[in-house]
């Protein structure tokens, strides 16, 4: 299934649960993806990148998943309490 079908899903998710994935774009334009856990996460060129990434790291659980309402930045913990941006 293409990934722009599954857009249509997010709308379903609950309100109380806290997604552990959000979307946005960056001021270079480019897609971000942020892991709630700050593990994972990455830089992408494309919306459909990006939401690829994040449906194969929440194993298709699409309540997961967000969308950033503006500007976003890429946030990473490694290891410390001072997450690195990007």
């Amino acid at each position: 299934m293409p990934l722009h079908h599954h857009a249509r899903r997010f709308a379903a998710a609950s309100p109380k649960a806290l997604p552990r994935f959000t979307i946005g774009s960056n001021s270079a334009g480019r897609w971000v993806v942020n892991d709630r856990e700050g593990r994972v996460g990455g830089i992408f060129v494309s919306r459909d990148a990006a939401l690829h990434f994040a449906v194969e790291e929440c194993d298709h659980d699409l309540s997961q998943i967000s969308f950033a309402p503006g500007e976003t930045a890429l946030r990473l913990i490694a290891g410390s309490e001072d997450p690195i941006v990007h």
